[in-house]
């Protein structure tokens, strides 16, 4: 654990991303977004986005708002841009 300047304990998280590979470009990748979590808890998890909300920063507290952020940022107007570039590239 780490203090930061504010004087409040930073506990360890990991963080993961979420990211669509194109094998046809070449393995590019696009990430969607990454997500970080306390190490050893399931919740909260902290959504890095800015299509949710338009803040960069989502925190999901439970399964339910965690599906509800993905949802969201799957079907957002941005995803889909991306997934249909990829698609119309790879053909």
């Amino acid at each position: 654990m780490a203090e930061n300047a504010s004087g409040s304990i930073n506990l360890p998280k990991i963080f993961q991303s979420f990211d669509i590979i194109a094998p046809l470009l070449g393995y590019q990748r696009f990430t969607l977004f990454p997500v970080s979590q306390i190490i050893g808890l399931d919740f909260p998890v902290t959504f890095h986005s800015k299509v949710l909300t338009h803040v960069s920063d989502h925190v999901c507290n439970n399964i339910g708002e965690f599906n509800i952020a993905l949802k969201e940022i799957l079907s957002s107007e941005e995803t889909v841009k991306l997934i249909n570039s990829i698609i119309s590239q790879s053909s």
